[in-house]
């Protein structure tokens, strides 16, 4: 499956591609957040993981 950078990169790719090359049963919905977070999230790190 080739990297599409763009969304029209995407739907030229699904218009034009031989989609029965691509084992795509493996794929899954995924749900994308448009709005940005109103808080600040850092990330914990607990002692003793980083060697």
């Amino acid at each position: 499956m080739p990297s599409l950078r763009s969304d029209a990169a995407a739907e030229r790719f699904v218009a034009t591609a031989d989609l029965t090359k691509y084992n795509l049963s493996g794929f899954k919905p995924m749900r994308f957040e448009i709005e940005p977070k109103s808080t600040v999230n850092r990330p914990r790190f607990l002692k003793g993981i980083f060697i």
